[in-house]
């Protein structure tokens, strides 16, 4: 991905899928500087923004994240209830205080149900405040429906237009999701997707398993 990265400098997408991918594997640093060079690219992009939010928080760069949410992109208002959503998620990681962390989880299984992208910030946002049953609940939802109304035909969290269509199961894969794995309903899902179908005919182990048994 790094090779295709440099053939393609002015992809924002693969930009954002190698930082999320050197994140997955637990390169911090290489992987929140090319978030950082991306948003830096593409400030108008709500996903790099997202993501380089995401990444900071797991990461526990909370003073980061702070300026972010304190200079958010173009576009976005102060008043935004996004910000104010993702302000609560900072202060319940870092405080750990329990009305913070019940008020997070109301608020961010609130905002699930308004569509597939919200869920994905929502099962993201909940694993990472070890609400790992309230994310699977999300992601049972979002994986067995058919899309909901919200998502219909509009301009997606990367700036382009898109079409109603399913859920991308590399949210259930990420390593901020991996207490999400350790549920017994985890696997339930994974048929639907027919991701349980590809591995038992390719007699592949997927490597949630081998973390499993860690």
């Amino acid at each position: 991905m790094a090779a295709l990265r440099k053939t393609n400098p002015l992809s924002p997408a693969i930009a954002l899928d190698l930082a999320g991918a050197l994140f997955d594997i637990g390169r911090d640093t290489d992987a929140i500087t090319a978030i950082e060079e991306a948003y830096a690219l593409w400030p108008g992009i709500m996903l790099a923004w997202s993501e380089c939010v995401r990444m900071n928080v797991v990461a526990h760069h909370y003073d980061r994240v702070q300026s972010l949410l304190d200079a958010p992109p173009p576009g976005v208002a102060p008043d935004d209830p996004n910000l104010a959503r993702r302000r609560l998620h900072l202060i319940a990681m870092r405080d750990r205080r329990p009305a913070d962390m019940a008020a997070a989880r109301k608020n961010f299984t609130d905002f699930a149900r308004i569509g597939i992208a919200p869920a994905t910030v929502a099962i993201h946002a909940l694993t990472t405040l070890d609400q790992p049953e309230a994310a699977l609940e999300i992601a049972d939802q979002i994986f067995r429906s058919d899309p909901p109304q919200a998502q219909a035909p509009g301009v997606s969290m990367m700036g382009t237009y898109t079409l109603a269509g399913q859920p991308d199961s590399v949210v259930l894969f990420r390593r901020d999701t991996f207490n999400l794995r350790q549920l017994p309903g985890f696997t339930t899902i994974l048929e639907r997707t027919g991701l349980q179908e590809y591995w038992r005919h390719s007699a592949s182990q997927p490597d949630f398993r081998a973390e499993r048994a860690c």
